[in-house]
């Protein structure tokens, strides 16, 4: 393979590169593998194929390195497990650590050790750290970013915390970095995810009544669909929706979320009027397109 490359026969130079790392590992030259997936990094900090493969060699290197008799001497099996996942977490902390030094614009080398399982202090500084550029700036995925987080409670309540802080600076005037209206969206998705309805229902009215412009009142609408869905009021759901689709009539992708939720409130008619704006020949254009999610959500309605 390297004889291949040397010689240009290979022309997609990356998957080359990576497949020198996995067939290194494999052969259990893990420095040269660790130093080539690196060098992939070095290119593209977001390839999270060689950020798994990073996090794999170093878990397994923890655990070859651990203290056969660390498990006795910690008082049991259960307690030598625990020391040897912090000591995991620890080295993987480290690394990325080095990672953001090296690449400190990548979203990747920020986001992934939000996973690790780190302690409550360090978590929740390594979170404001991630989540402040995203509330700066209006990206609207950094909820998105942050839902697989809630998998762990703990982390879910931090988030809360970290929102809240923000939200009070920004009342205090003490960040003038930070758009309300972000806050006050990203809060309100917290608060649907954890049950508060009614606190997610006040927040997300406060966005859509500061949102600064048209496209911000798209994620409002949208966000706020989505929370009347989770609540079981369908309707409503269908009429935001609906709100957000008129603000941008020639946007496909809202036009069939509005499509989808009027047939989730048993409303038909006006999910097949709003299916029609996008098609030729009527409704049977959507078999023809193979739409399934059309063909499900009328089955379903």
């Amino acid at each position: 393979l390297d004889k291949a490359m040397a010689d240009g026969f290979i022309r997609d130079v990356t998957g080359a590169m990576e497949m020198r790392a996995q067939l290194l590992a494999s052969l259990g030259r893990n420095d040269e593998a660790r130093d080539a997936y690196y060098q992939l990094l070095d290119e593209n900090p977001e390839n999270h194929r060689c950020h798994k493969q990073i996090i794999d060699m170093a878990r397994a290197s923890t655990a070859d390195n651990a203290d056969p008799g660390y498990a006795v001497e910690a008082g049991g099996g259960a307690a030598g497990t625990s020391g040897t996942k912090n000591n995991d977490e620890t080295v993987l902390v480290e690394i990325y650590d080095d990672l953001i030094k090296k690449h400190p614009r990548s979203r990747s080398c920020k986001r992934i050790p939000l996973d690790f399982d780190i302690s409550g202090d360090r978590f929740k500084e390594r979170l404001r750290a991630f989540v402040t550029p995203y509330i700066e700036k209006g990206i609207p995925s950094l909820f998105a970013e942050l839902e697989p987080l809630y998998v762990n409670a703990k982390k879910g309540r931090i988030i809360g915390e970290v929102l809240v802080e923000l939200q009070d600076s920004l009342v205090a005037g003490t960040d003038a970095g930070c758009s309300p209206f972000w806050i006050r969206l990203c809060l309100a998705m917290h608060y649907s995810r954890i049950g508060r309805d009614g606190e997610a229902i006040r927040s997300i009215d406060q966005a859509i009544g500061e949102a600064p412009d048209d496209e911000s009142r798209i994620d409002a609408f949208s966000a706020k669909s989505k929370i009347l869905d989770a609540v079981g009021d369908y309707r409503g759901a269908a009429e935001m929706a609906e709100n957000a689709r008129k603000l941008d009539l020639a946007d496909r992708y809202l036009n069939c979320r509005a499509s989808m939720a009027f047939f989730k409130a048993l409303q038909p008619e006006r999910a097949e009027d709003l299916c029609q704006m996008f098609t030729k020949g009527g409704n049977n254009n959507f078999y023809d397109m193979q739409a399934t999610w059309y063909e499900m959500a009328s089955g379903h309605c």
